[in-house]
């Protein structure tokens, strides 16, 4: 008996019969529909400029870009045009009486943008017609500004962070009075180890680099600069353990162990023959003697039991001698040879007058005889 449902129509089973009762049907082409591309049915979107209302396709060369993150919902663009940045700009500087850079650090502010006069500087050097406060942003893209904002002007200037060569301290001013607020730190040591660090870490890392040389010879450039990155490590070492970073500090660590390994400085790479080869007696001398050379002594004090001069003359003089080598040595020993040297007596021609030597001996040998007798 077949099964019905209510209104008395059949049963169909369950869906998946249906669906493959379905799939199993007949293909029924309509030959009236063509495939065509499909186009974007949504409106262009236009990216208006918050200051002259002016709208743009793309922000991509019409609006200048910020890492700030108040503009990462806008793709890293600020929301005003680059026409209206330029005209503020020539307006702040007529506002700062002229001074350009004022007005590029106003801008920097209000676009929150990291100002550094070392990249205002790079601005300067720009081909005629170009806008400085456009390029400033291309500028900031350089290792030392890549990712920062205005706050981290803020941080580096509360830091006392050594940032340009305006932060130095001069020795000395025009009226005796020294820079309020510059940096105490050499310009020797700050050109050595680059900008960018704190009066503090700048003594850190001087004493860290006297420490590296005074334990181990550096006589090259290369080994300047590698116990400088080391420096340069142990200071990223301290400053990760003081944020307490636990992925920071491994990561110092192991820049720090790489550089102890291009060093050679590892201790399973230090073994005893070369710390023994590193501080013998010799080393030590040769070390003194260029550092701190041994003075010449007294006169009083110089041979005083005439060593040098026995050597000189009864050793390399005779030598000399032998081999018939002229020089200071040989003359010595022949004066001081002379001294010892038994030489029969001369006598001259006016002394004997017309008797001769033998004449007088006969006549003295005549005389004794008759003296006898």
């Amino acid at each position: 008996m077949e099964n019905k449902g209510k209104g008395g129509r059949p049963m169909g089973g369950s869906k998946s019969e249906q669906s493959r009762l379905k799939s199993s049907s007949p293909i029924q082409i309509d030959t009236s529909v063509k495939p065509e591309r499909i186009k974007n049915d949504q409106p262009n979107t236009k990216y208006r400029c918050t200051c002259c209302g002016k709208e743009y396709n793309t922000q991509k060369g019409n609006f200048p870009v910020s890492k700030s993150f108040l503009y990462e919902g806008n793709n890293g663009y600020i929301h005003i045009c680059k026409h209206c940045v330029e005209k503020l700009y020539q307006q702040l500087v007529g506002f700062y009486s002229g001074n350009e850079e004022h007005a590029l650090e106003h801008c920097c502010r209000l676009f929150d943008w990291y100002y550094n006069s070392d990249i205002v500087a790079m601005t300067k050097n720009i081909s005629q017609g170009r806008s400085k406060v456009l390029v400033y942003p291309s500028k900031m893209n350089v290792n030392q500004a890549k990712g920062t904002t205005y706050l981290d002007t803020l941080k580096d200037r509360h830091s006392n962070k050594i940032m340009t060569m305006s932060d130095i301290t001069p020795d000395e001013m025009a009226d005796g009075e020294e820079t309020s607020g510059a940096s105490r730190v050499s310009k020797e040591t700050i050109m050595f180890f680059g900008f960018g660090y704190t009066d503090e870490e700048y003594d850190f890392l001087l004493n860290q680099y006297t420490d590296w040389t005074t334990r181990y010879d550096c006589k090259t450039k290369a080994q300047e600069e590698l116990f400088k990155s080391l420096c340069i490590a142990q200071l990223t070492i301290q400053k990760a353990q003081l944020r307490g970073s636990t992925k920071e500090v491994t990561d110092a660590m192991k820049a720090f162990q790489d550089l102890l390994g291009t060093s050679n400085l590892k201790p399973s790479q230090t073994n005893d023959n070369a710390l023994a080869d590193q501080n013998t007696f010799g080393t030590l001398i040769k070390k003194w003697e260029t550092e701190r050379p041994i003075g010449e002594p007294d006169e009083e004090w110089k041979d005083v039991d005439e060593i040098e001069r026995y050597i000189s003359t009864f050793f390399l003089g005779h030598l000399c001698n032998l081999v018939h080598v002229k020089n200071d040595y040989e003359e010595l020993y022949r004066e001081e040879m002379a001294k010892y040297t038994v030489t029969p007596p001369e006598y001259e021609e006016d002394d004997l007058g017309e008797t001769s030597l033998l004449d007088k001996f006969s006549d003295k040998v005549t005389k004794d005889g008759d003296d006898n007798s």
